[in-house]
């Protein structure tokens, strides 16, 4: 899914006074970013190489200071460098043919610890699965990770003329886009990103649909590099509202999946629809037959759904905000 260029910069700008205004009060922190503001917003996607730059700076000190700082007690990434490995990574080259492995100095140079039992991977559940992880506030998804968060919802890929790159118009993931620029970086980042797991790794999964595809990125990159600090692979399998389920826990490719993280040595645990996933689903579909066990204890759906929003805020924010959602 592609945010609209002019809303990235409207982001980025108030990322930036995020920066300025909520770390001041308590250190000297000095942040100059460079905004190009000669931009076409009549273009829903005009981004230049200047622009995705700026957005790139925007947020690498937005994550570091503000989303997570948490995660850098040891010291701050240089944001400026990781640009430059990034563009290094593709820059010249033909769209389709940049190996994941190209961009292996730009995802070990912004990795960073990730809290044990936080990881959440996915498969065909992206935008569940990002809200379900509140930013880092219930779980880390890749996204949620600085070398995601970077580039989350940018379009990038290489090209032959100059400058060498290009952010406005990419070729999609296809069979004749095998090493498409995206995609081998998305390859690569969640290698390393499965890599830093430890604990319990959850792992949200589509069983509307084949829940653990051979073609997918979980099962080609992160699930075979997880590492012996991990101890249970969790698989939360959700199925579509008023869609019979295709897969189940215990049956169908969880069976496959069972065998492939025991014979990794990992316990293996699975739970279809956990009630915590089936409310954000009703929040946007409460009136579907699906949802009718919202309505069992005589609460209204709007209610239910409302508690269960409550009751994340307090995780993600801390219960001051409670009042606020």
């Amino acid at each position: 899914m592609i945010i609209d260029a002019p809303l990235k910069l409207t982001l980025l700008l108030s990322s930036l006074y995020f920066v300025t205004s909520q770390r001041t009060a308590d250190r000297d922190v000095s942040i100059t970013i460079d905004v190009s503001l000669d931009y076409d917003v009549s273009s829903p996607n005009n981004v230049t190489l200047d622009i995705a730059k700026s957005i790139f700076s925007g947020r690498g000190q937005q994550y570091q200071y503000v989303q997570h700082p948490e995660l850098f007690k040891d010291g701050l990434k240089n944001v400026t460098d990781l640009w430059v490995k990034f563009i290094a990574a593709f820059q010249y080259q033909t769209p389709c043919t940049v190996d994941p492995s190209n961009f292996s100095d730009f995802v070990n140079a912004a990795a960073h610890d990730i809290p044990k039992d936080k990881t959440l991977l996915w498969s065909k559940t992206r935008t569940l699965a990002n809200t379900y992880s509140q930013s880092g506030g219930r779980y880390f998804t890749i996204t949620d990770s600085l070398s995601g968060y970077l580039v989350n919802d940018l379009d990038f890929c290489a090209q032959k003329q100059d400058p060498g790159v290009n952010f406005r118009s990419c070729p999609p993931p296809s069979h004749n886009c095998q090493k498409g620029t995206e995609l081998s970086f998305w390859r690569e980042a969640s290698r390393k990103f499965a890599e830093l797991a430890s604990g319990t790794v959850h792992v949200l999964l589509n069983g509307s649909t084949i829940a653990y595809s051979n073609e997918s990125i979980f099962y080609g990159y992160e699930l075979p590099s997880l590492r012996k600090e991990v101890t249970v692979v969790h698989a939360l399998v959700v199925h579509d509202l008023g869609v019979r389920g295709r897969e189940k826990c215990g049956s169908g490719t969880l069976v496959k999946l069972r065998a492939d993280v025991e014979k990794r040595g990992f316990k293996f645990q699975c739970t279809d629809d956990p009630e915590d996933l089936r409310h954000l689903l009703c929040a946007d579909e409460p009136a579907t037959s699906s949802c009718r066990f919202l309505d069992n204890d005589h609460t209204s759906s709007g209610n239910q759904i409302q508690n269960v929003f409550k009751a994340s805020a307090v995780t993600r924010y801390g219960k001051k905000w409670i009042d606020h959602f």
